[in-house]
């Protein structure tokens, strides 16, 4: 295999005279100064293709097992500020001074650590699988799996464009649920994400899988308090934004959330630090999405400012989404023959009234009644609204009979 012929943008096809891919289309070029030269090899066996994402903690690559021959991404820790590369060779990472030194060693031994322990989950559907970890050039590298389609926010973009709009609440919950089972997984674990977001979330070329991706801003919730601040504006919470405040599977959730928000709305959420100040998040009904009152009460709850009036983990929140939605979470999960038989519906309905006599009522919900609330002063505005708009037409009414019958009588 000559690796010069190989294209780098696609991994699949090869070089014409002029530099062009017979597969992709794509002319050959190389990276920036601060990313590894395409046709690199790393580990003796990846051999390094087109930066494919960056963000503040990394750089992303395409790239190809030489081994097994096959496409990989390939995620390189270089967090922005703290190093730069050597200009002699291109490849390696240096810090900038003692103090980042001294961070970014700590930093990159969690990301080993913590690639070691994602790679137990390879096998789970709805996050991309690790393959392979190791140190070279200064820093630490995770191979994870090639996923070939687009990221999500690439595909909500792509809905609107097309004007077929925003995708529907049963579509999103029926892709999503993979992901939030294995993410369910991985908190068990005492890991979390931190950064969830369409961005970082790839939806398949066929449009039905979606995988997780990019835990390079993943920490372990062991932590707590001592955990590094990190922003990602619309889909980030509060206590992302301190260094005092407790961060948790709650933290995902919100951020999880404020994914499903934009998928059903097409608006994004305000920023969580500006909600502090003045709650003026708009619940999706009054744009006219079609979901449920209940479903719609999960999600603002899991979208509540403060943690400790959130749905406090995955789970509780998909117990909540898929007992409300028409596959029922648990009888999925553990599906009852059929041979047992069904009851007739006067037996169901007199059991139901046994049930609703016998049963103490549930307790009232602070935070339902809150969202409740919210809703109500929403549609008291708008009558307010249409009020104030009756009585300007009046008052202009007024003013010219008035005008007329000064005329008329002058």
């Amino acid at each position: 295999m000559n690796i010069n012929h190989f294209c780098m943008k696609c991994m699949e096809g090869t070089l014409n005279e002029s530099g062009v891919c017979t597969s992709c289309g794509a002319k050959d070029s190389d990276n920036g100064n601060m990313h590894l030269p395409v046709r690199s090899i790393l580990n003796g066996k990846y051999l390094v293709g087109n930066v494919i994402g960056e963000g503040g903690f990394g750089i992303t690559y395409i790239g190809f097992d030489l081994a097994l021959e096959i496409r990989v991404a390939i995620k390189e820790f270089c967090p922005k500020g703290l190093v730069g590369r050597e200009a002699e060779d291109g490849m390696t990472l240096y810090p900038y001074n003692e103090d980042a030194e001294e961070a970014f060693e700590k930093e990159k031994n969690k990301v080993i650590n913590e690639a070691r322990r994602l790679a137990k989950f390879r096998n789970e559907k709805g996050v991309v699988s690790v393959r392979d970890f190791f140190v070279e050039n200064g820093t630490a590298y995770i191979v994870m799996d090639y996923i070939e389609g687009m990221t999500l926010k690439k595909y909500l973009k792509t809905l609107k464009n097309s004007g077929d709009g925003c995708m529907s609440m049963e579509e999103v919950l029926k892709l999503f649920r993979p992901l939030m089972e294995t993410l369910t997984k991985i908190h068990r674990e005492n890991i979390i994400h931190r950064d969830i977001s369409p961005d970082n979330i790839m939806i398949s070329k066929d449009l039905k899988t979606v995988h997780l991706i990019d835990f390079g801003t993943a920490r372990d919730t062991l932590d707590g308090h001592t955990m590094s601040i990190y922003s990602k504006s619309f889909y980030t919470p509060i206590e992302q934004d301190s260094e005092k405040m407790k961060q948790g599977p709650w933290t995902d959730v919100y951020a999880l959330c404020a994914t499903i928000y934009i998928c059903i709305t097409g608006r994004r959420m305000p920023l969580a630090g500006d909600r502090r100040r003045e709650d003026d998040l708009v619940a999706p009904r009054e744009y006219g999405v079609e979901i449920s009152a209940t479903m719609e009460t999960t999600l603002l709850k899991g979208l509540a400012v403060y943690p400790e009036n959130r749905i406090q983990s995955v789970e509780e929140l998909m117990k909540a989404f898929y007992e409300e939605s028409h596959a029922d979470y648990e009888e999925a999960s553990n599906p009852q023959p059929e041979s047992q038989g069904e009851k007739t519906s006067e037996e169901s309905k007199e059991e139901k009234e046994q049930k609703t006599e016998s049963s103490p009522k549930a307790p009232v919900d602070p935070q339902k009644v809150a969202m409740e609330r919210m809703k109500v002063k929403a549609q008291l505005r708008t009558i307010r609204n249409k009020q104030n708009i009756i009585s300007c037409g009046y008052l202009v009414l007024g003013v010219l009979l008035w005008i007329f019958i000064g005329v008329y009588y002058r």
